[in-house]
C-alpha cells in the first residue's frame, strides 16, 4: 500500500512505470490513464484509475490492480514486479534488500520514519514438513484442493499440522502449527516458525487476485475460516490470527477493496466487533460491515464458516453495515 500510495500521489511517476513496463500511448483522460499494451494496439484498451490504481485491459480480459496489470504484461511474479517498480521509483524511503532466490535472504523495508524488519524464511526451511493433506481439516469442511492451494503440510517431528503464513509478495514469514492429536496435552496451536502475525493477513496472498476482482474481503480470526470459505467457492477471506486487528493489517487492504465484512467467532462480544469495524472504516474510508448471529445459528466459539456454506450465507444476509 505504501508504494501504491506513492504512485497515486505522483501521476508522472505512474506514467513512467507504465512506459518502463512496455505500455504505449499513455495519456490521462479525466480520472484515469488510458494506454495500449502494444505500440499498434488500441490506444485506450488499457485503463488505470488514478485514485486507487484499479486496472483493466479490456481486449485481454485482465482486471485487478496495477500489480495485476504489470504481472500480466511482464510475465513476472508479484515480488519481481514490486522490486522492478522500486528500481524505477528510486525511492530511498522504500527499500527492499536483494535476494538470490524468491524465498531467500532477509527483508528490510523503510517506510517514512517507520522502520520495519521482517525475517523471511527460505523454501528449504519448510522442506521437512510433508506435503500431505490433513484429514482433520477435511472433516472440518476444508477440501483437499483448498489445502493444496494454501500449502497445508504436516510436521512429523511434532505431530502438528503446518499452516504456512506468507506476506503479500508470497514469501514465507512464519509457520503456525495445529495439534493433530486431541488426546495430546500440548498447546492446541504453537509457532513452528516464529513471526509477527500483526504485520500480515493470512490468505491475502493466496486470494489476492479474487479480492481485487470483487473489491471485497471477509476478515476472520482464524486461518481455518479462510480455508473453509475458499472450500465453499468464496475465495475472499483473510485472517488476522486473533480478534484484535493491527493497523498494519488493515492497511494491506487499502486501495484493494471497496467493502470489508468482519466475520468474528460467536464468543466475541458485539461491542468489540463494532469497535474493530469502526477502526477499519476510519482507516480505509470504505463500506464496512460485520456479521452478528442474532438468530443463534452458531454455538460456543464457532466461526461463521464452521457450519457450512448455507449457514454462512444466512449470516451474511443479516450483516450489519456501519
Amino acid at each position: 500500500p505504501i508504494l501504491k500510495e506513492k504512485l497515486i500521489n505522483n501521476t508522472d511517476l505512474l506514467i513512467e512505470v507504465l512506459e518502463q513496463f512496455g505500455f504505449h500511448n499513455v495519456k490521462i483522460i479525466k480520472d484515469e490513464i488510458r494506454c495500449s499494451h502494444e505500440i499498434d494496439s488500441n490506444p485506450t484498451a488499457v485503463t488505470v484509475r488514478l485514485d486507487n490504481l484499479i486496472s483493466r485491459c479490456y481486449s485481454k480480459n485482465i482486471k485487478g490492480d496495477i500489480y495485476t496489470l504489470l504481472q500480466w504484461k511482464s510475465g513476472m511474479n508479484f515480488y519481481d514486479v514490486h522490486n522492478r517498480i522500486l528500481s524505477i521509483v528510486g525511492d530511498e524511503e522504500v527499500i527492499v534488500s536483494e535476494r538470490k532466490s524468491f524465498f531467500g535472504g532477509r527483508f528490510k523495508r523503510y517506510v517514512g520514519q517507520v522502520k520495519l524488519k521482517e525475517d523471511i524464511y527460505e523454501e528449504k526451511d519448510i522442506m521437512s514438513y510433508l506435503k500431505i493433506p490433513s484429514i482433520r481439516f477435511h472433516e472440518d469442511n476444508i477440501t483437499f484442493k483448498t489445502q493444496q492451494k494454501f500449502d497445508i503440510r504436516y510436521d512429523r517431528e511434532t505431530n502438528y499440522i503446518a499452516i504456512i503464513w506468507r506476506n503479500v509478495e508470497g514469501q514465507i514469514v512464519g509457520v503456525k502449527g495445529r495439534n493433530n492429536n486431541d488426546d495430546d496435552d500440548r498447546a492446541k496451536y504453537l509457532a513452528l516458525k516464529q513471526f509477527k502475525k500483526t504485520q500480515h493477513l493470512y490468505g491475502f496472498y493466496e486470494n489476492y487476485n479474487d479480492i481485487l476482482r470483487h473489491r471485497k474481503a471477509f476478515i476472520f480470526e482464524a486461518e481455518k475460516s479462510v480455508m473453509q470459505l475458499d472450500s465453499y467457492g468464496i475465495p475472499l477471506g483473510v485472517a488476522v490470527g486473533s480478534h484484535d486487528i493491527d493497523d498494519q493489517q488493515i492497511r494491506h487492504l487499502k486501495y484493494n477493496v471497496d467493502e470489508v465484512i468482519l466475520c468474528y467467532d460467536k464468543d466475541v462480544e458485539l461491542e468489540v466487533i463494532i469497535k474493530q469495524a469502526q477502526r477499519i472504516k476510519d482507516l480505509l474510508r470504505i463500506k464496512v460491515g460485520y456479521i452478528h448471529d442474532k438468530n443463534d445459528l452458531l454455538e460456543g466459539k464457532e466461526s461463521p464458516t464452521d457450519k457450512g456454506r448455507k449457514i454462512f450465507c444466512s449470516l451474511l444476509k443479516d450483516a450489519v453495515f456501519l
